[in-house]
């Protein structure tokens, strides 16, 4: 099922999202963005292409959120990460059809959360950015270089990235 020469991106935790109502989703890069989604623990899987950058090993979805029918999709080409045009990708319907965002991040995003409802937020070696509308717009939120990130609640947005830094964030409100 996965594109020969595709694979998972690990490295931020976040490829994989097993939510109970849901259920099971991973995204993978290479050749082909790809989101696997299975509503029976496995039984079978829905395979849908995403359109964010692809094309070679360096490229493709990094990271899935999953809140309730809305996923958002992070990622990009870690070799190229000013290139913003194919990082985020969302979808408001469970993953049937997909949406890039009319105001971008700013280039490779290596990991998405969802926050509460319809907000999220996306970290990357460029930066890090909030969206309220499911996706739809990214808002600035800083400039450190982060890989991965984690929400305990609205007050508890935690990220990290290289050098060992680590930061929290405050949703806007």
């Amino acid at each position: 099922m996965v594109a020969a020469g595709g694979g998972a991106f690990a490295a931020s935790n976040s490829c994989l999202s097993v939510d109970r109502h849901t259920g099971i989703y991973f995204v993978t890069g290479g050749p082909a963005a790809r989101m696997f989604h299975s509503a029976d623990r496995g039984k079978t899987w829905r395979v849908t292409d995403i359109p964010v950058a692809k094309g070679n090993a360096s490229s493709g979805a990094f990271s899935v959120a999953v809140e309730g029918k809305t996923i958002v999709i992070a990622g990009g080409d870690y070799r190229d990460p000013q290139k913003g045009a194919g990082s985020v990708a969302y979808s408001t319907d469970g993953g049937l059809t997909w949406n890039r965002p009319e105001v971008r991040p700013n280039g490779f995003r290596s990991a998405v959360a969802s926050v509460e409802g319809p907000r999220f937020v996306t970290v990357g070696t460029s930066g890090s950015e909030f969206s309220d509308d499911n996706g739809a717009h990214w808002k600035h939120a800083g400039s450190l270089n982060l890989n991965a990130v984690d929400v305990r609640g609205v007050s508890g947005i935690w990220a990290v990235g290289a050098n060992g830094t680590v930061a929290k964030f405050h949703y806007p409100r």
